[in-house]
Formats: structure tokens, sequence, C-alpha cells
């Protein structure tokens, strides 16, 4: 169901397609959950009422580190806070870009990749998987019914950093997120943007 040309190509490390489909009675009430999973998807700020407040906080931020309100655009960064020991490169954080977004008729999505802390001096990405991975959130519309869906891919642990803690930390943090820790939260989001309530 998914157009592979949205999703980044998988050359190295490991990969993951969590998804949910939702069954609608008639196309409107498709076409409706189809616009409510996309301002969900772009309502970044928001994801934790999905995803469970156990799990990573996540907050929409600009260029300069600052919080933004309101939905996601290209360019944009999202700021990651994960249970357990942060990472020092992104000053205790994680970080993502908002590489691209692509909103056609019956299909959105977003797609981010590993990025530095837009706060630091320095370009070294702060997160827990190298600068090659992505993930790509994905809602589309198929008829009656509407898929939901996360693609990660290229998913390595980010040890070229220099800073000894955070070469241990991702390691672990991301051999933890490739076997499966991850999957409960993202499972979580795509049947929150589903969710018809």
């Amino acid at each position: 169901m998914t157009n592979e040309k949205d999703i980044p190509e998988q050359t190295k490390g490991s990969s993951k397609d969590i998804q949910e489909v939702a069954h609608c009675k008639t196309a409107d009430e498709a076409q409706w959950l189809f616009n409510q999973g996309r301002y969900k998807l772009l309502n970044v700020n928001n994801w934790n009422e999905w995803c469970g407040n156990d799990g990573a906080d996540f907050c929409l931020m600009d260029e300069t580190g600052e919080h933004l309100e309101g939905v996601a655009n290209e360019g944009d960064f999202i700021r990651i806070d994960i249970p357990g020991p942060g990472s020092n490169e992104g000053s205790g954080y994680d970080w993502v870009k908002i590489v691209d977004i692509k909103d056609r008729e019956g299909i959105f999505t977003m797609t981010v990749k590993p990025a530095s802390d837009p706060n630091a001096e320095t370009e070294d990405t702060a997160h827990f998987f190298d600068k090659d991975a992505s993930s790509t959130f994905e809602v589309s519309l198929h008829d009656n019914d509407v898929l939901a869906a996360v693609h990660g891919r290229n998913e390595k642990p980010n040890t070229e950093v220099q800073n000894f803690f955070d070469k241990i930390r991702n390691f672990i943090v991301g051999k933890t997120a490739i076997a499966g820790f991850a999957n409960l939260q993202w499972s979580r989001l795509v049947k929150g943007v589903l969710d018809k309530d």
C-alpha cells in the first residue's frame, strides 16, 4: 500500500515497517480520517498524546533551537527526550531534522533524519542512530481504508561521535531501538493517528 519512492532506500543496518489500517464504512469517513491523520502527524508537539507519557517526549523546534507552535515544515527540527541518559552532543536530547514532506491527494509522508543540535557549535550528529538513518511517517488513503505507518531505514548506532560516553550510550540505545524497544512507541503513534475519537 505504501509508495516506496517516498521512503529512502535501505542500504545498510536495520529497517522497520510498523503500520496499522483502519477500515471505514464510507469513502467520506475514510477521507475525514485521512485528513485527521495528516493533521496529527504535522502536530509533532502533540505526539505524546498518542505515544503515551512513558515513552519519548517530542518537541518541534526551529533552526535556532527555539520551541515552535503549530504544524511542522521542512527544515524544522524535532527534539526528542528519550527515557534514560541523554546525549552530551545534543545537550541531553536526540535531534532529527524534517528533510522531506510530501502532501499529495491520498498520501502524506514526512521524513526525518538524525541531525546535529541546532544550538551546538559542532555539526556532529546528536542522535543514537547515525546520520544515514531515516524515519518516514505516513498516512495514506486506499478506498475506504486508511493506513498509518512508520518506516525506519538504515538504522545503525551512531558510534562516530568523539565523546566516549555518547559512543557507549548511542551503541546501547541504538541496539535497543533496533531490537524493538522503539516499536512499541511507533505502534502507539500509528494507532493514535487512526483513532477516530
